[in-house]
């Protein structure tokens, strides 16, 4: 890699080829790289370009103005050149390649994007805080040994701004303000949050902070302040529109909410409020980039501005090179979003496929999609409900936690309360007293030990690297995860979905790799089983396998 900005020829357009490359090219699709890691490139040169003497592939993200250069070598025995991708900033890139002709470069034809991502990402395991149930600052911070202890390394923070009079986190009063309920005895704001931020650091933990562009409370400080910055509807008591969502057919509003006008045509006041929401959106970031690794999760970013958005995390970008950043986002184009946001994770929702076939159908998609799409995919979240509310039985809860860690497509994560035996979703809305959390239950030790082999495999919370079996099973869901280098198979894990019956089922020794495994001993359980190919098999009620293959 080089930084060599020489001058390329542009007059001969005419003349630029399109070259034969090994990258997929910007008119189909673009592809990721994790940061720092090799990335191969092979490019074919046109036999009528000539005595072409040097090829380099030229890179730029998107919040500089000059590119890095990565030159190729001439391999004579294939008449190929040959170079490697590294970059070291996480975002998006433009690519394309040159060639000199008669010491002249010039540009092909040939048009590349790429997303960098964070080297071993993959390994993220988040924990969501629910902090109206959790008590000031100070009381969160006890809880962040016991959240270590299960084996998390990123705890994600609905926000923490000064609530309107809904007491909803994302019905902000005063972004900029930490909420009084946070706020411990004798101890400023600025305190209370780095001394939050030490010990995640000390535990190595990151904090992911949860931004909201989008609307504030209706109640909020800048309605009286900045009234200008704010959509009208004149129908509403106070003339400014409510902030809502659809689920394709009805609007639904919601009524302590406002919504942000960032289209202003007065361009002084659309400045105005860009600068507004970008300094509130460092302030929050440069709290978390105090902790072991910064993230921001984005809520109901598809409702969110996009010339906005992508000013501000092209900004964040460049002030935070190692953020990571996770985007609520759903409806259509989802891919050019993440493209043009730069965004490392989009949200999964495995909770909305109630029934075995169609969650397998959708994990299968999530990994299909990983070559431009990165899920994030916990259990359930903070605005779903748990095993009960969700699928009639807190005793789905263990094999909905084993599918999404095991045979998901990316990070995996939980919402707090699920592990300590509460049969419902704590509400994040409303203040209430600091709700006592047992850690010395049956799920927390399954937990833990589960996050202990997420760390022993790497073929774990990958993307693409699995292969699904008994597809017909309107129960059980099983696959093959395989080495994300090699492709050997590394992992059986099966999972009887069905809590009530046992599940019977049979495996073919045609199926790819699964005479690889050892049946000898189940790693979950740490028991014998007695599985053998071709022979009738049960797994209990509710319950995972997970096999390892033979050393």
């Amino acid at each position: 890699m080089t930084d060599d900005c020489t001058h390329v020829r542009k007059e001969g357009a005419c003349e630029s080829a399109l070259l034969l490359c090994s990258l997929p090219e910007k008119k189909q699709a673009f592809f990721r790289v994790n940061a720092n890691e090799q990335y191969p490139l092979k490019i074919q040169m046109p036999e009528q370009l000539g005595d072409v003497s040097a090829v380099r592939l030229a890179a730029r993200i998107t919040y500089e103005t000059s590119p890095l250069y990565f030159d190729a070598s001439y391999q004579k025995e294939t008449s190929s050149w040959t170079t490697e991708i590294s970059v070291n900033k996480l975002g998006s890139y433009d690519a394309w390649l040159e060639y000199k002709v008669t010491d002249t470069w010039k540009i092909a034809k040939n048009q590349f994007a790429f997303l960098a991502d964070p080297q071993n990402f993959n390994k993220l395991k988040i924990y969501t805080i629910i902090p109206v149930i959790s008590g000031t600052l100070d009381e969160m911070s006890q809880d962040l040994d016991n959240i270590a202890a299960l084996g998390f390394n990123m705890v994600h923070l609905l926000p923490l701004s000064q609530t309107a009079y809904s007491e909803s986190p994302y019905a902000a009063k005063d972004l900029l303000k930490l909420d009084p309920h946070f706020l411990p005895d004798n101890k400023s704001q600025e305190e209370s949050l780095d001394t939050f931020a030490q010990k995640c650091k000390n535990l190595g933990i990151g904090i992911c902070v949860d931004l909201v562009f989008n609307h504030v409370g209706t109640d909020s400080a800048l309605v009286d302040s900045h009234p200008e910055w704010f959509c009208r509807d004149l129908e509403e008591e106070n003339g400014l529109k409510r902030a809502g969502w659809s689920d394709g057919h009805t609007w639904y509003k919601w009524e302590d909410l406002v919504l942000l006008d960032y289209q202003k045509r007065n361009l002084k006041v659309r400045a105005d409020l860009f600068k507004y929401m970008k300094s509130y959106v460092k302030y929050w970031v440069r709290f978390a980039a105090k902790s072991f690794v910064p993230m921001i999760r984005l809520d109901n970013l598809h409702s969110s501005d996009p010339i906005f958005v992508r000013e501000c995390l092209d900004e964040l970008r460049e002030e935070f090179p190692n953020l990571i950043i996770l985007g609520e986002l759903f409806g259509n184009n989802i891919e050019k979003q993440v493209m043009d946001y730069s965004l490392n994770l989009i949200l999964a929702t495995p909770w909305e496929h109630k029934f075995s076939p169609q969650l397998r159908n959708y994990l299968q998609y999530t990994h299909n999609h990983s070559h431009q799409l990165r899920f994030y995919c916990p259990s359930v979240s903070h605005d779903s409900g748990f095993a009960l509310e969700e699928f009639g039985s807190t005793a789905a809860t263990l094999s909905r936690l084993y599918v999404c860690a095991l045979l998901g497509a990316g990070p995996w994560g939980i919402v707090q309360g699920l592990v300590n035996e509460l049969e419902q979703r704590p509400q994040f809305i409303g203040f209430k007293d600091r709700m006592k959390l047992n850690f010395n239950t049956d799920l927390v030790k399954k937990v833990t030990h589960l996050n202990e082999i997420l760390n022993q495999e790497n073929c774990f919370l990958q993307p693409g690297n699995i292969h699904f079996v008994l597809n017909e099973h309107d129960a059980i869901i099983a696959a093959i995860r395989k080495d994300p280098q090699s492709g050997k198979p590394i992992a059986l894990v099966l999972v009887n979905m069905d809590y009530n019956h046992e599940q019977w089922f049979r495996l073919e020794k045609d199926i790819p790799g699964i005479q690889e495994f050892d049946f000898s001993e189940e790693v979950i359980s740490n028991k014998k089983v007695g599985i053998s190919l071709e022979e009738w098999c049960a797994v209990p009620a509710g319950q995972s396998w997970l096999f390892r293959s033979k050393k």
